[in-house]
C-alpha cells in the first residue's frame, strides 16, 4: 500500500522555486545595473549578454527592461555588421527572440538584416510574422512590400503592364463568356 503521507515530489519542487533566493537575487540586481552602466558606456556586447542573464534566470523584468533590451540588441548588431560577425549577429537575434518570440519589432529588424545579406524568402517571413502580431505597424508593412517586390520576376510586372496585351485577353474572356451563354439557353 502507498504511503499516504508522502507528497508529491513536484510539490516540493514547486515550493523550493518560490522561495527567495537572495544570492540570485543580487546576480539579477547587480547584472541589471551593470547592463545599464555598458549602455551608458556604450559597451553593447556586454550589456546584451548582462541582460540576457537577467531576463533568462527574472523573466518578471521583461516589461521593465524590453525597450533598452532592443537598443542594446539593434546596436550591438550593428556593432557585429560592422565588422562582418554575421553568425553572431544572428545568434544575438535567435536569443532574443527566445525570449521575446511575439516582439514585432525584434522580427523586423532580423528581417531586415536578412533582405540586406540576400536572404529574401527568409526576410519576408519575418515581416510577415511581425504584420500578423501588429498589422498597423508600417515599418514593417513597407518591408513587406520591398522584399515582395524582390521575389516577383521582373517579366511579371512587364507582362501586367502590357496594357495591349491585357485588352485582348479581356477580349477573348468576354468572347468566351458570350458563347458560352448562348450555348446554355
Amino acid at each position: 500500500m502507498p504511503n499516504a503521507s508522502a507528497r508529491p515530489k513536484h510539490g516540493r519542487r514547486t515550493r523550493r522555486r518560490r522561495r527567495e533566493d537572495p544570492a540570485r537575487n543580487e546576480l539579477v540586481s547587480s547584472s541589471l545595473e551593470s547592463a545599464q552602466q555598458c549602455l551608458f558606456n556604450q559597451d553593447y556586447g556586454t550589456a546584451f549578454v548582462h541582460y540576457l542573464l537577467v531576463l533568462n534566470l527574472a523573466p518578471v523584468f521583461k516589461d521593465f527592461a524590453r525597450e533598452s533590451f532592443r537598443f542594446t540588441l539593434f546596436k550591438w548588431t550593428e556593432e557585429l555588421d560592422s565588422v562582418g560577425r554575421i553568425q553572431d549577429l544572428f545568434d544575438c537575434y535567435e536569443q532574443a527572440l527566445e525570449l521575446f518570440p511575439a516582439d514585432e519589432v525584434i522580427l523586423n529588424s532580423m528581417g531586415e538584416h536578412l533582405f540586406r545579406m540576400g536572404f529574401r524568402d527568409e526576410a519576408a517571413g519575418h515581416f510577415h510574422k511581425a504584420l500578423k502580431l501588429r498589422p498597423d505597424y508600417p515599418e514593417a508593412r513597407e518591408n513587406f512590400y520591398r522584399v515582395a517586390n524582390w521575389l516577383v520576376e521582373r517579366w511579371h510586372f512587364l507582362m501586367l503592364n502590357d496594357h495591349g496585351r491585357n485588352r485582348k485577353y479581356q477580349q477573348a474572356i468576354q468572347k468566351a463568356v458570350q458563347s458560352g451563354l448562348q450555348h446554355c439557353t
